[in-house]
Parts: structure tokens; sequence; C-alpha cells
């Protein structure tokens, strides 16, 4: 008897697998599903027939014989024509409670609309085998044999786990102590921490610890530690007066590198609680970066309760020791700010002269956000590289566009002014619940591209373009098309999670950032809120979309949930993502098609990094139509992205 569940937390069955089904439409063509299932290597598959007035059917097949019909009846009938689908073949539907304790012979189980798993009590073909050749192929070696070979040639790494204690409950200004280090084994306070690992450690390096205060006072904010197992250096806090809860976050910094970090809160006496305080968890995988994707400038920007920025500037190839720098500016407004720049182009049609001085003048002021530091520190480096320079701007600052900031003397005179077009950029959100540093490389195994035509019928104005993106796409780069509607959509969001799996969608999108809200508009009139696309994460698991490509209007602006990263890029960053893409306001159909296919041409048959070739992109603004400055990039400047054969 096997029984599966997409999540199996809270159940306990058996054998429980998380990685067993996927979803297929009914209304699918037998070779849209064959090609779907093109290297899927899951037992069973769930076909899910939507009727009018919303009526679901479920059915429940082992992959093997489904593709086995599917190739003798035909390619050109839908799902339901060649398997002959009827109500009464459907499987029956339970609930998780109902497959714990009563479980029918055949069934699918769902969660209200959320297909979750399956029952199935019937013999499974190859007697499990197949299940077993799926979980090793998903714990296989990173790299493949080079790797193998490349980690036999290094010297002994080093593994620690972060260490950063400080006192749960504290007395405003009154000293406490802060230890900072490693440590071999988990700290449980700090949630599930991934090792930190330097493969090939150079005895004559140390460590470089930068510690931050939010409410707390400290001694210092950087020192060094030796790359040792149970090493800490003390440094000293104090909790400012009226500061309920404060925090301390560190930063671990080797070869100017960031490589991890984590985050403690301390509650004042008078506010504790009588809980246990707080877990605020490590960020997922901490690592050093391979010599060639080492990151230029490094620029961390947090953002204050008391409404303050507190700025970090980590670069290998200036010589100036500054690496901290506090400014004393407050941003109450951001997300009236980020509303105020879609207000001012839609009122100017994204175009023209009074677009380009829409942007230059947010250009300008976001660049007075920003430390007069970082313009030198820019300059410097670029002068020291002779090239155009990696930037990795960590924040948790989620609507100031920092990508538009206009550069007091461009680097590239013949490039336009603004930050992201004169660096090679990438965003990527300081959050607790997204992993530190950024992948830098991902293999695509799959690519699956969602468009509708929209129009009358969908209440949206019909993207003229997106059927010939869709189109261009598959063929290019062997993606498997969908439409932009619910039922197609619940069979991304559903069963297995498909390593490297990469998602472009164009559609129509939806975002304001004052009411904190954002949603793609589907054809068939339906949303689909950020929250809805990526789902939960574990790390070490992989994620329902390595990357995405929103060529959706408006939705690169992140926004707030619950305290953590929300918005398209929070939830798919938090939800496991290497990288997404998004316009931050309304964009040019046919031009989107043209960026779409400049920037896959670019990255998976030239080579490019995901940064460099979006800054192609950005040079091509001429002061006209807006949409190529309007994408930003949530990811490492280095990320590459490679088309498995």
């Amino acid at each position: 008897m096997s029984i599966a569940f997409a999540n199996p937390t809270a159940v306990a069955l058996g054998r429980v697998m998380s990685r067993s089904f996927v979803v297929v439409n009914s209304h699918w063509t037998g070779a849209q599903a064959l090609s779907f299932l093109r290297g899927v290597r899951t037992s069973h598959v769930v076909i899910l027939r939507v009727e009018d007035e919303g009526r679901r059917y479920l059915y429940l097949h082992s992959r093997g014989d489904l593709q086995k019909m599917l190739r003798a009846r035909g390619a050109h009938q839908t799902v339901r024509e060649a398997l002959d689908l009827h109500e009464h073949m459907a499987v029956e539907q339970c609930d998780t409670a109902c497959a714990a304790d009563s479980a029918p012979p055949v069934a699918v189980v769902t969660d209200g609309a959320a297909i979750v798993g399956f029952v199935d009590s019937r013999s499974a073909p190859g007697g499990g085998a197949q299940v077993r050749s799926f979980d090793l192929g998903l714990a296989g070696l990173t790299g493949g044999l080079p790797g193998i070979i490349r980690g036999l040639q290094r010297l002994k790494p080093f593994r620690a786990y972060p260490a950063l204690t400080a006192p749960e409950v504290a007395v405003a200004q009154v000293a406490f102590d802060v230890f900072v280090g490693f440590r071999s084994t988990p700290d449980p306070v700090l949630g599930d921490a991934k090792q930190i690992e330097v493969p090939a450690p150079d005895p004559d390096k140390q460590c470089l610890v930068l510690l931050s205060g939010d409410g707390v006072t400290l001694d210092r904010e950087h020192d060094l530690i030796a790359l040792r197992n149970d090493v800490v250096v003390r440094f000293t806090g104090t909790l400012r007066p009226g500061v309920e809860v404060g925090s301390v976050k560190v930063h671990y910094v080797y070869d100017q590198q960031v490589i991890g970090g984590a985050r403690r809160e301390i509650r004042s006496i008078a506010a504790a609680l009588p809980v246990a305080a707080q877990a605020h968890p490590t960020p997922c995988r901490m690592s050093l970066p391979e010599a060639g994707a080492a990151v230029d400038l490094t620029v961390s920007v947090t953002h204050l309760n008391d409404g303050t920025l507190e700025w970090r500037f980590i670069a290998p190839a200036c010589s100036r020791h500054d690496t901290t720098l506090k400014l004393n500016t407050r941003l109450s407004g951001t997300s009236e700010f980020a509303a105020g720049l879609m207000r001012d182009l839609r009122a100017v049609k994204f175009r023209g002269p009074f677009g380009r001085n829409v942007l230059e003048n947010v250009g300008r002021d976001v660049a007075g956000l920003i430390p007069p530091l970082f313009f030198e520190i820019l300059a410097a480096v670029h002068a020291a590289l002779g090239r155009t320079p990696t930037l990795l701007w960590l924040t948790d600052e989620a609507y100031v566009p920092w990508e538009l900031a206009l550069l007091p003397a461009p680097l590239d005179p013949g490039a336009p002014p603004f930050l992201a077009a004169q660096t090679r950029m990438g965003r990527w959100l300081d959050d607790e619940q997204v992993m530190l540093p950024p992948p830098r490389a991902l293999e695509v195994q799959r690519v699956s591209v969602v468009a509708s035509k929209y129009g009358l019928a969908a209440g949206q104005r019909e993207l003229t373009h997106a059927i010939a993106e869709r189109t261009k796409l598959c063929d290019e780069w062997q993606g498997q098309p969908f439409e932009a509607t619910a039922d197609d959509l619940v069979t991304l969001a559903s069963g297995a999670k498909l390593a490297g799996h990469l998602v472009h969608l164009a559609v129509h999108g939806f975002s304001d950032p004052m009411a904190n809200a954002q949603s793609l508009l589907l054809a068939d009139k339906s949303e689909l809120p950020a929250s809805a696309l990526a789902g939960g994460h574990n790390c070490g698991e992989p994620p329902r979309f390595a990357f995405v490509f929103l060529n959706a209007c408006q939705v690169g602006t992140p926004g707030r949930s619950l305290g953590q990263a929300g918005g398209f890029p929070g939830a798919l960053l938090r939800g496991g993502a290497n990288g997404v893409i998004a316009p931050l306001w309304d964009v040019d159909d046919s031009m989107a098609f043209a960026v779409a296919q400049d920037f896959y041409e670019r990255v998976f048959r030239d080579g490019s990094s995901v940064a460099a070739a979006l800054q192609a992109r950005r040079r091509c603004y001429d002061g006209d139509a807006t949409t190529p400055v309007a994408y930003i990039y949530y990811g490492h400047p280095a990320l590459a992205l490679r088309r498995a054969a």
C-alpha cells in the first residue's frame, strides 16, 4: 500500500513520500501531457478534470501506465478523450484526517482545494524500486564527477555553525555581553542552522564578523576571529531607553564575501513575557563563493525600527577600510514612494521625455538616500578592476527602487546613468526565511511557460505578443506551454517539486504598495495572490520554482507580511527560489517579448550571467519607452543558468 503526501508534516502513515505525484489537466492533449511527463520520475499522476460550475473530478494512475495509454491512443486527443474519463471512474477524495484514520483503497488526498497526496493499495509496478531510484536521483551529488574531483583536490575544509549568544532579557542602559563566533554543533535557539563551509581556508586569513544592533548600542561593530570551532569574540551591548524589543544581527565575511549570518532578539525586562524568546532561524545555506563568482561590491542596508538606515560596504578590490556607516535618515513613507513612482509613470504613459524626467527625478531622490561614500567606493572599485563591477545589494527595505539611483558621475558615460545600468546588480532580501548567500549557479532541468492572449472575454487588455512569446521560448528552450488559468497553474503548484524548474509567466499583474497587495490577473478572470504561487519550502529540498521570470506588470515590488518579506519576490525567495525577475511598473507588450527573448539567448546560449544579461538590456534605454529599465532582479549578480540537455 502506498500513501504519499506533498507535505508530510503532521501525517505519519507507513512510508510517506514527499515527491511521489504530479498533476495533469484533463483538457491537455496527449502530446502536451507526454511532454510534461518527460523526465518526471514520480510514481503516480493525478488527473484533474474541472467541469462547468466548478465541479471537480480526480483520477489516479501510475505514471508508467498513463504514459503507455497516452502513447497508444493518439497524441492529438485530449487526456479526457484518450482515457474516456467519466464521473464514475473518478477516485474518492478525502482529507488528511480521513487518510490517517481510515484510508480508502484508492483515493486522492486534498486539503481544501489543494491536492496534497494520494492513497493507492494496488501493487505498484516494479515493487517500489522506481521510488527508490527517484529518491537517489534527487539526493545525487552536485556538480557530478568534475565536482567530486575538485573536492578531492581541495584542502581540508573548515566547517562550523554560527554562534550568537545574547541575553533573552535585559535592563535598559545596563551593559550585557554578546558573544559571536563558531560552534561545532547547531545552536537550537538559532533554528535549523546549516553549516558554514570554507572549502580551502588560508591559515593566514581570519573571518570578519560585522555586528549591528537594532535598538541596541554596541561597543564596536566588527572584529576578526580565527576559523576554528568553539572560538568566540565578546562584544558589549546596552538596550536603549524606551525599546521593548531590540535585536543583534551578525554577518560573517571571509575573503571579502558574505558567507552567512544570524540574528537574536533581546527584550526589555519591562516588556518581557513569561515565554521563551522567539527563535530566529539562521539562513538556510552558507558557503564561500568560488573565485569566479566573488562579488566586487556588497552593500548591506538594514532598515532599523527607529527609522534609520544602517549601511555596510564590502569591497575586495578597494583599499579603504570603511566597512560600516550609519545614516540617520527616516523612511516612514517608502510604500508611498513606490506607489508614487507607478502613478507618475502611468500619467505620462511610461515613455517619452516626461517619462525620462520622472525616472531621473526618482533616481535623484534614491541617490539622496545613499551615503556619498558608496559612490566613492563604487568609483574606486571600477577604477581598480577596469571593468563593469558586480554589485550585491542585501536589504530588508522592500519598497525603495535602489536600482534607479542616479549616479552623480556615471562609470560608463555611454550607458543610462542608473545604478543597475552602470553595474551588474542583483538585489537580495536580508530576511531570516531567505537563504544566504544567494546561489551562484543553477542547472535548469525544466522550463514552463505560462501565457494567454486575454481580451474582452478575460476582462483585460489583450496581450498581443504573449502567445508568440510562449511559442518562441518553448520552441527554443524545450519549454512546456501552459494557459494563464487557475486550472493550468494548479498543475504547477501541486505534486512533486522538480529540481531546476524555471517558470516564465507572460501575464497581467497588479500591485498596490499602499495596500501591500500584489496579484497575477489570469485569463479566466481569477486572481492569484503572491502567497499562493510557491508554497512552503524546507531547506535541502528542491523549491517549487528554482527561477521565476514574471513578465507581468508591477509585480517586482515586494511587500511585508507578518513582519516577513512579502509580495511575489518575497514569497518566491522564501519559497527557495534562486532568482526572480519582475518589472516594477507597466511594460510594453512587444518590448517585454523582446526582453524575454534576448534574456534567454544571453544566459542559455551565450553563457552570460543573469545580471549581465539584464544590464545589457537596460543599456538599450534611449529616453523613450521605460520598459528596458523597468525590470529588477533578485539574485546573485554572478548567477549562471545552464540549460540541461
